[in-house]
């Protein structure tokens, strides 16, 4: 490949064109600055350069000369493309040029940047002395400084976008390694390189050679170098400080680099301010304007010599606070914002360890039933007292409940039903609805009403097939080493009668509503804190050793009975159990918590776990789940992947792909009885 290329920009230009370079060695690179456009003795000469030139490259920069010898390099030609400068002011707000039209030069002790806080603190009549303590949290926050870090991200994307680059993912891997800006427009050496790949890519030039940072120098390292303020940088989860780098690009090797302390920066600021009129002590792109900044300063700075330097906080270390040594989980721009979303991980760690060979027993909403399916599909021992008979299909043995849950209970959407089954399987209380008539033929279990899809023939076969049931779950309450019980829901109907809370309301898939005989509710989060409290006093009584995971179902309400919006009631109901969840884990021992709700729902994987309904989960939803499910929770992993797809493309003991690739779905599938409120 001999093709030539012309870039044409400012000084980052210099580094693109030598990764250019790095990458596709047989390529012929040159680089054009604003001083070419500039210089127009040797203008034409760059043009005639320029002409010669296969492709042309150019950043859109607004100088009259330079804005004139781009457009005659990029005019005509069809392999001609537009890129922007690169500015992110985001970790150093207060960096700033000073000048109406032009930058002035020399204004500061680094050179052409300046401090906003500086040139306002000296327009306003402060000293030096007075100026340093300036520098605190409380009047980045009053201007603008914590919100720009967002901002700037935003409009860096958006500025390349419009220009036919997508540069959103290469973002995402800058911000994992924190800062990547010496200043507010000389990114680190990394950053360039991939701006360099990415314009190589808009001709199709793909194959490129690897590793080539070590071949590239980075000179914005050499160059100056802005502080991340230590208040700044606590809110982004990196280390900040307050000294300032001279640059040392042209200064002989044997020279120590130039550091400044934020005092000598102040000073020296102060003294160049001396010589430049006041009308042209204009900060430019700062985030927030010239004048409405320099009106909060003097606001701050009446509060100030109103107050003292008491309302500042100043004293003590500055670079000692309580963020400063947290983990990078603990932020979110390091454990959310720059992660990709298939790699967020809220889990971190857990006290709770699940063997092959522990007995796990689970119960609760819809959403339960992907951990049961999981365990059973990676060989851990999933508890099952209640058996299908070897008479009934697989697909019939699920509809009829078998397999489901760890016995054929149901839905146990509420806290409450959790109680009340211990109790009914413990035989210490027996309900007085005992049995329902089926919608169309039959009877019903009141506390299980889909658990036979057409009912049963009489009331007694009703009452028989309980008592075996109660028995099975008894079972299941004195055997599991761990009991995963998924909070699905707040609102819930119960018998005025005696308070026995039931799965659905009378009427929707057995017996007949009765506004004398049943009544509505919706527990409070404290409500269901006791109940949690309650069942596992209950399970512990009879199984001292028995552990109990917690988790939120992230599936939204089918419908609310509240009169309100169904989006406000899940948020109520979900918000509810979230809060007694949390509260049962830091006041109960044994009971562990699962983020569930919060790896589906996060607004980090953009909605993309939803099925067109908003409601059902998709597979990759659940795969994220158990994925971190069986990385943290479990040891001996019994199975060849902690997602369970045992190579869908073979099957196992010979059976057919299409059979086994249809087996393992339907193994995602829930049975929700909740659904038959809106058939």
């Amino acid at each position: 490949m001999t093709a030539k290329i012309g870039v044409i920009g400012n000084c980052q230009v210099d580094t693109i064109a030598r990764f250019m370079r790095a990458y596709v060695p047989e390529l012929r690179v040159e680089y054009f600055t604003n001083s070419d456009a500039e210089n127009l003795e040797k203008r034409e000469e760059k043009e005639k350069k320029l002409s010669e030139c296969d492709v042309v490259f150019s950043q859109p920069l607004r100088s009259d000369h330079f804005g004139a010898f781009s457009f005659n390099a990029l005019a005509g030609r069809d392999n001609a493309f537009f890129f922007p400068p690169f500015s992110f002011p985001g970790f150093q707000p207060d960096c700033v040029y000073i000048g109406i039209k032009k930058a002035l030069s020399k204004t500061s002790p680094v050179g052409a940047y300046s401090s906003s806080i500086a040139v306002y603190s000296y327009l306003l009549g402060l000293t030096p002395q007075e100026t340093l303590q300036m520098y605190n949290e409380v009047v980045y926050e009053k201007l603008g400084f914590f919100d720009l870090w967002e901002n700037s991200k935003n409009l860096l994307l958006k500025s390349f976008s419009s220009l036919g680059h997508d540069i959103s993912g290469e973002f995402e891997e800058w911000a994992k390694d924190g800062v990547f800006m010496h200043t507010i427009n000389h990114p680190h050496v990394f950053v360039l390189a991939d701006v360099a790949k990415k314009l190589l890519s808009k001709i199709g030039i793909t194959e490129l050679r690897q590793n080539v940072l070590k071949y590239v120098s980075d000179h914005g390292a050499d160059d100056i170098i802005w502080p991340v303020y230590p208040e700044i940088g606590s809110r982004l989860g990196i280390s900040g400080e307050m000294e300032f780098k001279a640059s040392d690009r042209y200064a002989p090797v044997d020279l120590r680099p130039q550091i400044i302390d934020l005092s000598t920066f102040v000073q020296g600021s102060f003294e160049r301010y001396d010589s430049i009129s006041r009308d042209a002590l204009i900060c430019r792109s700062t985030a927030k304007s010239h004048e409405e900044s320099l009106e909060i300063m003097n606001e701050i700075i009446s509060d100030f010599r109103r107050e003292g330097s008491s309302c500042f906080n100043m004293k003590g270390d500055r670079s000692n606070h309580p963020y400063k040594k947290l983990s990078k989980y603990q932020f979110w721009r390091k454990a959310v914002a720059s992660v990709s979303a298939r790699d967020v991980d809220p889990v971190v760690s857990s006290d709770l360890k699940i063997s092959p060979t522990d007995r796990v027993a689970t119960a609760g909403s819809c959403f339960a039933q992907h951990i049961a399916a999981r365990l059973q599909r990676n060989g851990f021992g999933y508890l099952v007292t209640e058996r299908a008979p070897s008479t009934l299909t697989e697909q019939e043995a699920k509809e009829r409940n078998f397999g489901v849950f760890s016995a054929r209970y149901g839905n146990v959407y509420t806290t409450r039903q959790l109680v009340q089954l211990f109790d009914r399987a413990m035989g210490v209380f027996t309900p007085d609805d005992a049995v329902w008539e089926h919608p169309e033929s039959g009877y019903v279990d009141p506390f299980r009403p889909q658990i036979e899809p057409r009912g049963l023939r009489t009331p007694e076969a009703v009452v028989q097939a309980r008592v075996a049931h109660l028995v099975a779950t008894r079972t299941v309450f004195e055997q599991a080493d761990i009991f995963v019980f998924t909070l699905g829901l707040t609102e819930g109907w119960r018998a005025k009668s005696d308070g026995a809370v039931f799965p659905l309301a009378p009427g929707v898939a057995g017996g007949i509503f009765d506004p004398k005989r049943y009544e509505f509710v919706n527990f409070t989060a404290q409500e269901i804190f006791q109940d949690i409290a309650d069942f596992v006093s209950r399970i512990k009584g009879v199984n001292p050793g028995c552990q109990v995971l917690l988790t939120v179902s992230p599936v939204p309400l089918v419908a609310t009975y509240e009169d309100r919006h169904v989006l406000v009631s899940t948020t109520y109901s979900k918000s509810a159990l979230r809060v007694a969840a949390e509260t049962a884990c830091t006041n109960l021992a044994d009971v562990h918590y699962f983020p569930s709700y919060e790896i589906i729902t996060g607004n980090f994987n953009r909605g993309s776990y939803y099925g067109e309904d908003m409601r059902s989960i998709k597979a990759e939803g659940v795969d994220h789940v158990m994925e971190l499910f069986f990385r943290h929770l479990t040891v001996g992993m019994a199975a060849e992947s902690s997602l369970g797809v045992q190579s869908e493309t073979t099957g196992q003991r010979g059976e057919p792909e299409s059979s086994f690739a249809a087996r393992m779905r339907s193994l995602d599938e829930v049975v929700c009885d909740e659904e038959a409120l809106d058939r």
